[in-house]
């Protein structure tokens, strides 16, 4: 499932017009990305908890040369 799959779902429930389903699609992700960019934790029931952890650098290796 895409976000365009989910705007179908939430038009279908809500009615109106796809503008307003993808705005209020959109509305839901920004506010999970600006509290996750925030350094806070969101938890939605039923679907999960989405949180940020820093986590140290790895160093990359070249395919080519090993």
């Amino acid at each position: 499932m895409n976000k365009a799959d989910i705007i179908e779902k939430v038009h279908g429930v809500l009615g109106g017009t796809k503008a307003d389903a993808d705005r209020a699609v959109e509305t839901v992700i920004d506010a999970i990305v600006k509290a996750l960019a925030a350094g806070e934790e969101v938890s939605v029931a039923g679907l999960g908890i989405f949180a940020t952890k820093a986590r140290p650098a790895r160093e990359g290796r070249n395919p080519r040369t090993g």
